[in-house]
């Protein structure tokens, strides 16, 4: 077992092996409660430099303290944070019988993927409410107590950072930003995750069923964890054919449809042609120039102004035992400190070595893995550490800040890191805490993503390449075309599919549909001759055959009669008593109720005249479109 937090700690073997997090077994020395040790290996950080190694350390620790433990969350937040021989450690508690979720194979019906939903949205919403993505929510990730409630552990602030400074994809992440290191990542990020994660357990039975397959849609998926919870119950809509009027008010659509030559077809915004950001320029703010910090080893970092002073105390002069400050002075009585007035016993009085602040009289001590402790209950860094803090105020900000909007960050061996802030409509709106090539940092700073010439909106939501064959998406977040990636279209089809209209390629088949909907409209007698009025059902000519004989006339069918008018008589039935129609090509049957004999007659096409909300169209009508309109057994008579 080996010590760890000055001995608060024992940790024992490997309980979880992971390439970035593995999870120790560990003991809480006081109570004997069994917790887990956590650490960041030092294998997922070999290749990268010393100072990157640190603030990569430093980074984990900032987002462990960010997001604490709280009752009744259920997540496996830090109750200790630290540096064991050079390498982070955290502690949380550990959940008796526990099985981490990819050893398992559960699954889950309907009400228990909510339950999971609901339950796991809590902890996800904690990280986003303090500007933190989790970024790793994947089986590995997820302990399952002895009752089977899921717990949420683990992060991905460290595997993301890795995988961007080493371009690796993550095989295990489901989101589409673990496999395309450009895509910004936002909070939807967790939830899309999420929502691949309750698939995998328990996947869509149908379109009925929205559950998390909805959530995939990136144009449809919420944007925070508070707006999922509110929403997971809804259902989805069964998807119905296109009626005439939809397809009528497409037609509309079309006729309508006018842009400016710079519109966004996402939103409306202006399209900005943007040009890169000039060298050294912060990409936070756009007008500050970023520079280096002036941590120079050797300033207090308790006041931030004085110098610190090496000093070797001695049995002559010795350094109080007590406070860690003042110096010692001999007096009558024996040792007193000058600084907290204490009298400690001489036995306790040994050689040591201390850097004192010639201002503030601050004292670092040294202590364990060549560190410097700041009194006797401060903390212990090394002096390089103490150095960034006296420099910045606040561990981990990196080597780097801009004086005008304040912003820090790190850069070393050609890549950028934002550090701080970790929210806001800028370059940090889903490029902080990411490991960026520095020549891609002028262009993400003006909107983009890549260093290609390209259009992009000025509300920072949509992003195009240009390319001889027309406008190519590569980023687009949360709109009406995120599912459109990749493709290339002229701005006058973006604006199509936006609208979710038909590109000019699909109106053929657009007209094609609206002629069948509108021939169903008419069999199910929802529109006449005459339209919506539906006064008129048939107006034609036609030949009256009755026993060899041939009478030619007129055909005329309203909603209550059917006339025939031939030169010398006159045929005329109530469409009450009427049994039914049915066809053979251009043959038409009518079978009465009350009578043994059938009518049939040869009828001529008719040219159907429609005055529409789109414009006038016409269509042809047949027998066969007549015989389904009064049609009650839709059987063909025999000859």
């Amino acid at each position: 077992m080996t010590p760890m937090a000055d001995g608060r700690y024992l940790r024992g073997e490997l309980k979880w092996a992971d390439p970035v997090h593995p999870v120790f077994l560990a003991h809480e020395v006081a109570t004997g409660a069994e917790k887990w040790a956590w650490c960041l290996a030092e294998t997922a950080t070999k290749g990268l430099g010393t100072d990157e190694r640190r603030m990569l350390a430093h980074l984990v620790r900032r987002a462990l303290l960010a997001v604490p433990p709280r009752l009744g969350i259920p997540w496996l937040g830090a109750e200790w944070v630290g540096f064991e021989g050079g390498q982070l450690w955290w502690v949380t508690d550990a959940i008796p019988g526990a099985v981490r979720l990819d050893e398992t194979s559960v699954t889950l019906d309907t009400l228990e993927r909510d339950r999971w939903a609901q339950r796991l949205l809590l902890i996800i919403e904690q990280w986003h409410a303090h500007g933190w993505i989790h970024g790793n929510v994947t089986p590995r990730a997820v302990f399952l107590d002895e009752d089977g409630r899921p717990w949420l552990g683990g992060m991905g602030v460290a595997r993301n950072w890795l995988a961007d400074r080493f371009d690796q994809d993550d095989p295990i992440d489901p989101t589409p930003e673990g496999h395309d290191r450009r895509r910004m990542h936002l909070p939807a990020r967790d939830l899309y995750a999420l929502a691949s994660l309750l698939d995998q357990l328990h996947p869509p039975a149908g379109p009925d069923e929205l559950s998390s397959w909805r959530s995939l849609d990136p144009a449809v998926r919420p944007a925070t964890a508070m707006q999922a919870r509110s929403a997971w119950a809804l259902q989805s809509v069964p998807v119905s054919l296109p009626t005439w009027r939809h397809l009528d008010a497409i037609r509309v659509a079309l006729q309508d449809l006018k842009f400016a030559r710079r519109e966004c077809p996402a939103c409306g915004d202006v399209l900005e042609d943007p040009k890169p950001a000039k060298p050294r320029t912060c990409p936070v703010c756009l007008a500050g120039r970023w520079s280096a910090y002036q941590a120079r080893e050797g300033m207090c970092p308790a006041c931030q102004t004085g110098v610190l002073r090496h000093r070797t105390t001695s049995k002559r002069r010795p350094a109080c035992p007590d406070c860690d400050r003042g110096l010692l002075m001999k007096t009558k009585t024996g040792w007193k400190c000058a600084w907290c007035h204490a009298q400690p016993d001489a036995g306790t009085l040994t050689e040591r070595e201390l850097f004192i602040c010639e201002d503030c009289d601050q004292a670092l001590a040294p202590a364990a893995d060549k560190t410097w402790q700041l009194g006797p209950e401060g903390d212990a860094w090394t002096m390089r550490e103490w150095a960034e803090l006296a420099a910045t105020g606040e561990m981990g900000l990196g080597n780097g800040m801009c004086p005008k909007c304040d912003a820090r960050g790190h850069t070393e061996n050609g890549y950028f890191t934002l550090l701080s802030p970790l929210t806001g409509s800028g370059y940090e709106r889903g490029y902080s805490l990411r490991a960026l090539r520095k020549d891609i940092v002028p262009w993400v700073a003006v909107g983009q993503t890549t260093a290609n010439p390209g259009l992009v909106c000025r509300s920072g939501d949509v992003e195009f390449d240009t390319t001889p064959q027309g406008l190519k998406l590569v980023r687009a977040e949360s709109n009406p075309i995120a599912e459109h990636l990749g493709q290339i279209h002229d701005l006058g089809t973006w604006h199509r599919i936006a609208r979710d209209l038909p590109t000019a390629e699909e109106e053929d088949d657009l007209e094609e549909l609206f002629n069948d909907a509108l021939r169903l409209a008419y069999g199910q007698g929802e529109l006449g001759l005459d339209g919506e009025a539906n006064a008129l059902c048939w107006s034609g000519r036609a030949v009256w055959v009755k026993d060899g004989e041939r009478r030619s006339g007129m055909l005329r069918i309203t909603p209550d009669r059917i006339q025939f008018r031939g030169w010398l008589r006159r045929h005329m039935g109530l469409v009450s008593q009427l049994k039914g129609m049915d066809f053979d090509g251009e043959r038409l049957f009518m079978m009465w109720r009350e009578s043994e004999a059938d009518w049939e007659f040869e009828v001529t096409p008719i040219r159907w005249n429609l005055v529409l909300p789109s414009g006038r169209r016409k269509l042809e009508l047949t027998a066969s479109d007549l015989a389904r309109r009064f049609s009650r057994h839709r059987h063909r008579k025999a000859d």
